[in-house]
């Protein structure tokens, strides 16, 4: 029988998207006058795009505020997230977070505990 061998850091940037994806559609079900997504594909667009950043752009801005981390003990964190989940809602038509703060901030906060849960969840799968 063939096996088919995936890397394990493909694997983990496929379920990053898997679970944005869930995250963004839960957060715009529950919270929809804070977080608003026009479909599915949008929603899975807005996840491979956030994946993306969060591969690329996001070390380099954790570095870039590593003062800032270290000052806060870890929770400028959240602010850098709010900052890339709020790009990515600028950029992809049908995705809109209404203001940066307080909104982009919880919404990164909130995205990042479920995101954890369903990392959680899909590597036991």
């Amino acid at each position: 029988e063939h096996l088919i061998v995936i890397p394990i850091s493909i694997l983990n940037f496929l379920l990053s998207i898997i679970a944005n994806w869930i995250s963004l559609m839960l957060l715009s079900t529950l919270i929809s006058s804070w977080i608003k997504i026009d479909s599915l594909w949008i929603a899975l667009l807005s996840a491979i795009i956030l994946a993306i950043f969060n591969l690329l752009v996001r070390p380099i801005l954790i570095v870039l505020t590593l003062p800032l981390n270290i000052l806060t003990l870890g929770l400028f964190t959240f602010v850098v997230n709010a900052l890339i989940l709020y790009t990515v809602s600028y950029i992809v038509p049908g995705f809109n977070i209404p203001n940066f703060f307080p909104v982009a901030i919880f919404l990164a906060i909130i995205m990042s505990i479920i995101n954890g849960l369903l990392m959680f969840i899909l590597r036991a799968i």
